[in-house]
């Protein structure tokens, strides 16, 4: 046998090798798209299937949860579906999407349960979202329980977003609004709108949450409310550390000032008092700076500067933006209000929840290790030296420009 033919052999088998299909390939119209996951409480007066499945459970122990994933209808989607199905599934062939419900002691075991009753089994390389009810987040051990299996399934990304309903998941899933096929892609794009508003505060990732759960750290994760057209993300919820239990919320207001914080703000706007009514500050750019005085390591102090530059949006008072002292008015004005929005989220976190989400034990721990070592067991609880800890604001605010209009009228001037 010649060279060339020999050589010509090998090709021949490297073809065959290299064209051969995995042998567990799973062609892409048979997945089931999972784009959004939620998880509450089953309901004891729930539809006879869940009853059956909450039955079954208890086999294991009280622990249960309802699971609620939302399946993508691709077909639907190309031929321009609308809407989707709720509930148990199913729906038209015109259905972008579906949602289906399952009951179990582990997620692990409702993944596989719905095999039995889809025609396709869930695959989560495309989970945007998981949803968990407040009933479930603030029951002792079940937000590890419920996101250890989303940490450990090969098939998941570490950049699934995290959020707490204040009512049932499940509804949020649901939402129709007019101009999205997909409640879950709606809810998404929502999300992202921190540039425009800091009332909600940034997204948390799943990946973000095992870094949490590994340093036993605070944390806080964006809240939802919906109803059966929209959802709001707005304010936070509170995670306290070690334990991982939501010990409550931080409401819109309060969310503006943790956001100043923990250097998060990336727009929006501040309505501040001018004389006998209102300026509307739109926030540009800010950033935050901390210092700490240790030299009484049980009770440490605290000074968080914020510089912020922005624009006069709008101007509800009788004002010559051109006239001396005005424009220094205006800012000494807007100071005080983010001093106060932050004081006061500052003081819900010591007072009420006892849970620094503030950052302040990881700004010790990069800037001061030693003395964090030293105290670290004692920061959230033993002495709870967050509690304690003595903190002032102090912000600093300059306007770089007033728009188009250098003076206000209102009627009666």
């Amino acid at each position: 046998m010649g060279k060339r033919t020999v050589m010509r052999l090998v090709a021949a088998v490297g073809l065959v090798v290299f064209c051969t299909g995995c042998w567990d390939r799973v062609e892409i119209n048979e997945r089931g798209f999972v784009i959004g996951v939620a998880i509450d409480l089953p309901d004891e007066k729930g539809s006879e299937a869940e009853k059956e499945q909450t039955a079954l459970s208890k086999v294991h122990g009280d622990r249960r949860f309802k699971a609620t994933y939302q399946f993508v209808s691709p077909g639907s989607l190309q031929y321009g579906g609308k809407g989707g199905s709720g509930g148990g599934g199913g729906g038209g062939s015109s259905a972008a999407f579906y949602n289906v419900s399952s009951v179990g002691d582990s997620m692990d075991v409702i993944s596989r349960e719905f095999a039995s009753r889809v025609s396709r089994s869930p695959y989560f390389e495309h989970l945007k979202m998981i949803i968990i009810s407040e009933k479930v987040a603030r029951s002792k051990a079940m937000l590890t329980d419920v996101l250890d299996f989303f940490l450990r399934d090969h098939e998941m990304r570490r950049g699934v977003k995290i959020m707490i309903s204040r009512s049932e998941a499940a509804s949020v899933l649901d939402v129709r609004p007019p101009n999205e096929k997909l409640p879950v892609m709606y809810l998404n794009s929502v999300t992202e709108n921190v540039r425009k508003t800091s009332r909600m505060i940034p997204e948390t990732k799943i990946g973000d949450i095992h870094e949490h759960f590994l340093r036993r750290e605070s944390y806080a994760l964006q809240s939802v409310q919906s109803n059966s057209v929209e959802a709001a993300v707005a304010g936070a919820a509170v995670i306290q550390g070690g334990t991982n239990v939501l010990v409550g919320f931080l409401d819109e207001e309060e969310a503006i000032g943790l956001n100043f914080v923990t250097n998060q703000v990336r727009g929006g706007v501040i309505k501040a008092k001018a004389k006998s009514d209102a300026i509307v500050y739109d926030i540009q750019n800010s950033k935050r700076s901390i210092s700490a005085d240790l030299s009484d390591i049980r009770q440490p102090r605290f000074r968080i500067s914020i510089e912020t530059e922005g624009l006069i949006g709008e101007s509800l008072e009788s004002l010559d933006l051109l006239k001396n002292g005005t424009l220094g008015d205006m800012e000494e004005s807007v100071a005080q209000e983010i001093e106060r929005l932050v004081t006061n989220a500052i003081k819900k976190l010591q007072n009420e929840y006892k849970a620094d989400v503030a950052g302040l034990n990881a700004y010790l721990r990069r800037n001061h290790y030693g003395v964090w070592k030293t105290i670290k067991s004692d920061w959230e609880t033993g002495d709870r030296l967050f509690m304690r800890a003595k903190i002032s604001v102090e912000a600093k605010v300059t306007i770089r420009r007033i728009g188009t209009v250098n003076q206000t009228k209102r009627k009666g001037d």
